[in-house]
């Protein structure tokens, strides 16, 4: 694994971790299966292309 898919893995991972996550079902499925996808070196699009839109009524907060 590359460095910068060992940042993103690091990313996803920490992220799965977060508890308000952990409530999201659709959220950590998404997760899981892109930390699959990069531990079995299968990652050929940028993971962004994957994610849902959000409604225009949701926001995320950054700490």
């Amino acid at each position: 694994m590359d460095e910068k898919t060992a940042e993103v893995f690091d990313a996803i991972n920490t992220a799965y971790a977060d508890v308000e996550v952990q409530h999201n079902a659709e959220l950590s499925r998404l997760l899981l299966k892109h930390r699959r996808t990069l531990e079995n070196g299968l990652a050929t699009e940028p993971l962004v292309n994957n994610l849902p839109r959000p409604s225009p009524n949701t926001y995320y907060f950054i700490n």
